[in-house]
């Protein structure tokens, strides 16, 4: 017999050679189980996400906004107003005159030195007057400034692709309570035009804290009805030989689903898209419909009525004339849509002087610079 020793070696090393058996994976249903755990994490976790990248674009849009507002009060320091919507004072020819071109380069054009674009300002002066003009392709047209455009806005990677080469803005300023064209003398916001009446801070009798100076306006997108995007046209206003003057027609082109009824404005000729252009549609903001509401007009740049609006939720980010940032909600009291703007205290002599009440409520209140009211924002 062998020894005990030996038997017991000879069974360990028999046992050691056996193949054990191991689990090399999971089963259909821990797979399932654990993909379905994964699942509900970033479904719970992807709006917290979203959230949070849309409130850091907020704030950088807020911040482009207060950095506007104060190359707007540093401008005013230096010629005591403040820029104009259209025909900037400084480039006027040597008569005051604003022929060849000079009357549509817009506020953002003479703001270019208070923003660290001094050699951009130098490349566009000596063009003033030669016949350039904001849509033509020359290189400051062209040149993308990315200050001017909200990060939460979708429309504005594309545009330049479509506008040849020109990039847009989503910042507007604020061309008052009136449905006005881009050079109208009318002047019951900040900017207007500045052959008639520059603005100051002495002459916004309602308060620098009380008064809008700059807003958000979406950047238009082609063929887009959502409304902010697209451009009700083929509405009429009194300087193109129709009656219109009440907003109320621009509202009723709203369908049940908030998208545009009717025609809409083609390419070339939508809210933001040029930000050297002093044209309504592409740089000024008219305080009339509340924000997130629709923009109309004729056609083409005609007679635009261009309404705040953005991709944040429930508002708008504007600008004070005290240089503050403000977010102001969609349901802020916007007065009665059906309202005749000749009810305002016209003298037809100097319709740059117009005053009394806004009658667009809170919103039309905060748009006026004069009005008289006493409305303040909490």
């Amino acid at each position: 017999m062998q020894p005990v020793t030996q038997r017991l070696r000879r069974s360990r090393l028999t046992a050691s050679c056996r193949p054990r058996r191991m689990r090399l994976a999971f089963t259909l249903v821990e797979l399932l189980v654990v993909i379905a755990i994964i699942g509900v994490l970033v479904a719970l976790l992807l709006p917290a996400v979203q959230a949070a990248r849309e409130a850091a674009r907020r704030t950088q849009c807020t911040n482009n906004l207060k950095q506007l507002a104060l190359a707007c009060h540093n401008f005013h320091d230096t010629y005591q107003h403040f820029p104009s919507a259209a025909r900037q004072p400084i480039w006027a020819d040597a008569n005051g005159g604003f022929g060849s071109g000079r009357d549509r380069w817009s506020y953002l054009t003479v703001l270019l030195p208070y923003i660290e674009q001094q050699p951009l300002y130098d490349q566009l002066a000596p063009l003033v007057g030669t016949g350039a003009r904001p849509w033509n392709n020359i290189p400051v047209t062209q040149t993308r400034i990315d200050g001017f455009i909200c990060p939460s806005d979708a429309g504005a990677g594309s545009v330049a692709d479509q506008n040849g080469g020109k990039p847009p803005t989503s910042y507007h300023c604020n061309r008052g309570d009136m449905w006005v064209t881009h050079t109208a003398q009318e002047v019951r916001g900040i900017f207007g035009s500045g052959q008639h009446f520059p603005i100051s801070t002495a002459t916004i009798h309602d308060g620098t804290s009380n008064t809008f100076l700059l807003g958000e306006v979406k950047i238009g997108i082609p063929g887009s009805r959502r409304v902010g995007e697209g451009f009700a046209s083929g509405i009429g206003h009194p300087g193109w030989g129709t009656s219109f003057l009440a907003p109320s027609q621009c509202l009723a082109r709203v369908g049940p689903d908030r998208s545009l009824t009717g025609d809409i404005q083609g390419p070339g000729w939508l809210a933001g898209w040029r930000w050297a252009d002093a044209h309504s549609i592409y740089t000024q903001w008219h305080v009339v419909l509340p924000p997130n509401a629709p923009s109309c007009g004729n056609s083409g740049e005609a007679w635009a009525l261009v309404t705040a609006s953005s991709y944040h939720p429930g508002g708008v980010n504007v600008a004070m004339a005290d240089g503050s940032t403000r977010f102001i909600s969609e349901t802020i009291d916007a007065g009665d849509p059906t309202a005749n703007e000749v009810n305002f205290a016209q003298n037809p002599a100097r319709p740059q002087d117009y005053g009394g009440p806004s009658l667009r409520g809170v919103w039309g209140a905060l748009g006026s610079s004069r009005g008289g009211e006493s409305v303040q924002l909490p």
